[in-house]
């Protein structure tokens, strides 16, 4: 993130940031970065998550190429209300595979039916890659 920008976080829903570390140029690992320097979008709204600079904020500049910067991650919905309320077609998705494993054959879903039916349950939630 040398140009400033978000660095995009590999999760869509995430609880909190444990800590951001990097590595400096000679390979040694250095102490978190203090809390105030970046802000958390959680990927409540947007997809994927980012960690992104406070306004007041400056990513390390003696940077090591490979691997950078780790950011240390608490992710998920704190609990099954929450995951319902904010997620229903993923509750639904996940049922409805259980009960297609538990009644193969005494089910009305074929394989393809359930494929498709899963799919567009799912889709909302799905990341996509711009660009």
């Amino acid at each position: 993130p040398y140009d400033g920008s978000p660095i995009e976080l590999p999760r869509r829903i995430v609880t909190s940031v444990t800590s951001v570390i990097w590595t400096n140029t000679s390979g040694v690992v250095q102490a978190p970065l203090d809390p105030t320097m970046y802000t958390l979008d959680a990927g409540t709204v947007s997809a994927p998550a980012r960690l992104a600079l406070s306004p007041t904020g400056v990513w390390p500049s003696d940077v090591y190429p490979w691997p950078p910067i780790t950011v240390r991650l608490v992710v998920g919905y704190a609990n099954l209300a929450a995951l319902q309320a904010a997620a229903a077609g993923l509750v639904d998705a996940v049922g409805l595979r259980v009960a297609h494993a538990a009644n193969v054959g005494r089910d009305r879903f074929t394989e393809a039916n359930l494929r498709d039916e899963y799919a567009e349950l799912i889709a909302p939630y799905q990341l996509v890659t711009v660009g």
